[in-house]
Formats: C-alpha cells, sequence, structure tokens
C-alpha cells in the first residue's frame, strides 16, 4: 500500500475576496471527498485569487494510483472553472 499525495494549484481570477474563494474552495473539497480522498488547503491562505489544496489517497499500486491521479484530476478540472496551473503527484 501506498499513498498518493496530489498537489493542485489553481488561480481564480474573479475572485476579489477570501469570501469569494471560500466558496470556490469548499465546493472543490467536497467533490473531491466523494472520491475517498482526504482534502486540505494546504497554501495561498491570503491570496484571494490563488487556490492551493493537497490530497491523499490510500493506493494499493503505481497503476491504480495514476489512475486515481487522473480521476483527481479530472473532477477538479470539472468542478469549478478555475484555471489549473500546477499538478504534482508524489508516492510515498
Amino acid at each position: 500500500m501506498e499513498v498518493l499525495y496530489a498537489t493542485f494549484r489553481l488561480r481564480a481570477p474573479w475572485c476579489r475576496s477570501l469570501k469569494d474563494k471560500r466558496s470556490v474552495v469548499k465546493s472543490l473539497i467536497a467533490e473531491l471527498k466523494k472520491h475517498n480522498a482526504s482534502v486540505c488547503e494546504s497554501g495561498a491562505h491570503d491570496a484571494s485569487q490563488f487556490i492551493e489544496l493537497t490530497v491523499a489517497a490510500l493506493v494499493k499500486n503505481h497503476a491504480q494510483g495514476d489512475s486515481t491521479a487522473q480521476l483527481l484530476e479530472s473532477c477538479v478540472l470539472g468542478a469549478t472553472d478555475a484555471e489549473l496551473y500546477e499538478v504534482t503527484f508524489e508516492y510515498r
């Protein structure tokens, strides 16, 4: 068993306040949790237009991890209009 860590960095130019950002983050977190993953906002806390989420998921092997990574990325892309500008995946 391994843990897949995925970090998604997004830009939401229409967010003018942290309150606007919070609604986007909450919807993204709710959508990602549907896939049995742990999610947290891991950075860019004080920037209203930038979002950084880190997701952790337990996988059996790299093949399942790659499949899960693609699923999580497509979930993020489908859940918001924010621009996904960086994605990193790591196994531990």
